[in-house]
């Protein structure tokens, strides 16, 4: 994580470069001409504390918290990262099942609310959680939803929807740019789940992206859902033994780096070294940097494949917001 001083960084869309320890790999693939590789240079300013400096709420985030750093790969294959967007006022995230019947509504709220606001001021992502759905679909209902301008970033370890505690289908989060702070959470406006032809009668997200456009405090920073509110596609917690769960994850990817002598800063050789900082591996799982793997899968088979599968992810990330547990079976590791 970055300090201070403001610094740039380019990402790769298909392909990232990245610093894997004190060398820089870039991985670039020949033999898949159609891709274009497009290459973007973002800065942002001072970061808030990150997130291994904050405890693990289970109810997810509240207005006045601050919204940790995070990464994502939207319907077109281009990714996002939360803290880049540092040039605009405010950040909108819509939490949606485009598969949901009642997603043609929503997405006529979104549309309005996206054209509502200039985009150098606004940036307003969908969030879709879960492996239910991929890429190849989720593009496909976004341009019957007529939203193929709108990013829809595809959450599939559900890491975003579990830190933030989203649940329901249109959960919104509305948060302050600068300092990532969270000023609103609720749904998207008061239209009725229950009856696809209600038209809403507040549009609550775009109550608090104005009023935080102009610095003025959110009149409903958290209203409640109405009944009939659907679920996301977001399943039960994943079992997290360390010694049959977690350490096999480990010793898969990530102590060929992380060994004594080893290209990595840190070796990996007991349940203490991993252990003792949680939060900072919760903070690279949200931000996808470790294993550093940008190969994109959609496009062909690699081997060896060293990035995380959404499980994976979804088991360390619900160990380490459990405290990292040791259980009682002999270290695999050590």
């Amino acid at each position: 994580m970055l300090g201070d001083t403001a610094m740039p960084h380019i990402r790769l869309t298909a392909f990232a470069a990245r610093p894997f320890g004190r060398a820089l790999r870039l991985v670039v693939v020949a033999a898949i001409a159609p891709l274009a590789v497009a290459a973007a240079v973002h800065s942002h300013t001072a970061l808030p504390p990150e997130v291994r400096a904050a405890p693990v709420n289970e109810g997810g985030l509240s207005p006045g918290d601050t919204v940790p750093n995070f990464r994502l790969v939207d319907h077109t294959g281009r990714a996002h990262e939360l803290y880049y967007e540092a040039t605009r006022s405010v950040i909108v995230l819509v939490f949606t099942d485009p598969a949901d019947p009642g997603a043609l509504r929503q997405a006529r709220a979104l549309r309005k609310l996206r054209d509502r606001f200039p985009t150098s001021q606004v940036v307003v992502w969908e969030v879709v959680p879960g492996q239910r759905m991929d890429r190849i679909r989720l593009g496909a209902l976004q341009s019957t939803l007529v939203l193929s301008d709108l990013p829809a970033l595809h959450d599939g370890a559900q890491l975003v929807a579990t830190e933030l505690g989203a649940s329901l289908n249109g959960e919104t989060f509305v948060l302050d740019a600068p300092t990532w702070t969270l000023a609103y959470r609720g749904p998207l406006d008061d239209a009725d789940p229950a009856n696809l032809l209600d038209s809403p009668r507040r549009a609550y997200a775009e109550e608090a992206v104005a009023a935080r456009l102009t610095r003025s405090p959110v009149s409903t920073a958290r209203p409640p859902f109405r009944d009939g509110t659907v679920g996301l596609d977001l399943p039960p917690a994943p079992p997290i033994d360390y010694a049959t769960q977690i350490a096999p994850i480990v010793q898969q990817r990530c102590v060929a780096c992380h060994a004594p002598g080893g290209i990595a800063p840190r070796a990996f050789t007991r349940y203490e070294d991993i252990a003792d900082r949680p939060g900072n591996l919760r903070q690279v799982l949200l931000e996808q940097r470790m294993p550093p793997w940008d190969a994109d899968a959609r496009y062909d088979a690699f081997s060896p494949n060293a990035g995380l599968s959404p499980d994976e992810a979804g088991r360390l990330f619900a160990w380490v917001r459990a405290g990292a547990p040791r259980g009682t079976a002999p270290d695999p590791i050590a």
